[in-house]
């Protein structure tokens, strides 16, 4: 993924994180986050754009 900024939120203490990451990076994402914040850290997706497989996964997409 790619961080696009950071800003602080209204609530003290928190912060904002804004980024692009791939869907398929973000399968486990909420159970990670859950676990790395103790469960005080929330997410929200929404699709951006397509962009081309990288050439490393196509050999892997086209094996199966």
């Amino acid at each position: 993924g790619r961080v696009l900024g950071t800003e602080a939120d209204t609530a003290p203490g928190y912060s904002v994180i804004r980024a692009e990451v791939p869907a398929t990076q973000l399968l486990r994402y909420a159970i990670d986050l859950r676990s790395l914040s103790s469960g005080s850290a929330t997410f929200t997706r929404e699709f951006s754009r397509y962009d081309p497989l990288p050439q490393n996964l196509v050999s892997e997409v086209l094996a199966n």
